[in-house]
Parts: C-alpha cells; structure tokens; sequence
C-alpha cells in the first residue's frame, strides 16, 4: 500500500518502485545466495527492464529454491 501510495502522490515513479523491489530482493539474495522460487522470479520479473539485470543475478551466484509445499 504504500508503495501505491508513493506514486500516487508523485513521490516516485512504477519504475522506481520495480528498481527498489528488485535491488531489494538482489541484496537479500546476496546474504543468503539463494531465494525461494517466488521472490526469485519476482526478482527477475521486477528487473526485466534492466538490460544487464540477469546477468549480475548470474554473476552473484543467486540461486532460486523450490517452495517446499
């Protein structure tokens, strides 16, 4: 909500908000060198847009792990 809030209000832009989401995720799949199988792909979907986005993602060495359900 408060990222529709943000840009509502023009604090910031749909891009900003994916940039932030996807830097987010990045980082947090740094420590740990893995992310579960939806934030990885919403990591991937948020930074589709970023042209070399993928390849850093490879180049850390993020893994995605399957939810165990």
């Amino acid at each position: 909500m408060l990222g529709f809030q943000l840009v509502n209000e023009g604090w910031c832009t749909d891009a900003d908000m994916e940039n932030g989401i996807s830097e987010y995720l990045f980082h947090l799949g740094l420590r740990k060198g893995y992310l579960p199988d939806t934030l990885y792909d919403l990591m991937l979907d948020t930074g589709r847009h970023r042209k070399d986005f993928r390849r850093a993602i490879r180049a850390a060495n993020i893994t995605r792990v399957e939810n165990e359900s």
